[in-house]
């Protein structure tokens, strides 16, 4: 990190972190279509601030991370329609329902994969129809890949190497264990949307914080042996969980495909009175 020799850095964010990520993103991409920011919750802020204004229509999923997918829309004076995703159906995405809410004042469809909090992640035909139906009424697909380093299967591309109407947001912290720094990042395809997030990058901080991009890309250089080796812990404490969810008759679940998290419910029937206690607050 001592070779890093300043303290004083691009405002798009440290160049070597930048180059690195455009690597891992693939897709032909370069540092000018990555952009670094306080952590993924600020990159989510940047693009709602920078696509959004009042009256416009946001289609979201839900669960999910609230703050920046909908309250910062809800701000703005945007009308937030939810995508419930359903532990019927495995968490996954009816992609009959965007469909059927999207209108000509649809301006942006989040999404996360994996998902949080449920760990489903979506695959690459999935995100393909969502950045199809985007494309068509001139909406834009943003998808959090925070997670996507710990896909416990193939992970599908990021979604910004397939269109220009398609915004990946990423993080460092969680995918490389170290929750003290605070990097994220905006990746996209269209110069022009690059140029618009760091102009309101720019009102929000001007830029980050150099030490926390200089551990980044240290910590980054060696993402190959890190992550096998965090895939590896991954799939380790899977299977613990596995093997006491078989044993709980309480809870089920839908096994995750990535991430950290997994989302349980009551077993069919055995939740009745706890959720009757809930309903007095008791």
């Amino acid at each position: 990190m001592a070779d890093q020799g300043t303290l004083c850095d691009a405002r798009t964010g440290d160049p070597t972190l930048r180059a690195l990520i455009a690597a891992r993103t693939g897709g032909g991409l370069t540092p000018d279509n990555v952009l670094i920011t306080a952590g993924a919750s600020a990159a989510l802020f940047i693009v709602a601030i920078s696509l959004l204004r009042t009256g416009d229509h946001v289609i979201v999923e839900r669960p999910n991370y609230a703050t920046n997918n909908i309250v910062t829309p809800r701000v703005l004076g945007c009308a937030v329609d939810c995508l419930d995703l359903d532990f019927d159906r495995g968490f996954a995405l009816d992609l009959d329902a965007p469909a059927g809410m999207a209108g000509p004042e649809t301006k942006l469809i989040s999404l996360t994969t994996p998902h949080n909090p449920t760990g489903v992640a979506l695959g690459a035909d999935c995100l393909r129809q969502v950045i199809g139906l985007a494309e068509r009424g001139g909406a834009y697909v943003l998808v959090d890949e925070t997670y996507r380093e710990m896909s416990l299967a193939r992970a599908p591309p990021p979604v910004a190497t397939l269109s220009e109407r398609a915004i990946s947001v990423g993080s460092l912290p969680k995918s490389f264990g170290i929750p003290g720094i605070r990097v994220g990042w905006i990746v996209s395809r269209s110069p022009s949307l690059i140029h618009r997030f760091l102009c309101a990058k720019e009102q929000s901080g001007i830029f980050g914080s150099v030490v926390d991009e200089a551990i980044a890309a240290h910590a980054d250089a060696g993402a190959d042996a890190w992550l096998e080796g965090n895939d590896r812990r991954l799939r380790d404490a899977l299977a613990r969980v596995a093997a006491w969810m078989d044993g709980e008759p309480l809870l089920e679940w839908v096994t995750p495909g990535g991430g950290c998290v997994c989302f349980t419910a009551y077993a069919r029937g055995r939740g009745r009175r706890h959720r009757r206690l809930l309903s007095h607050r008791l």
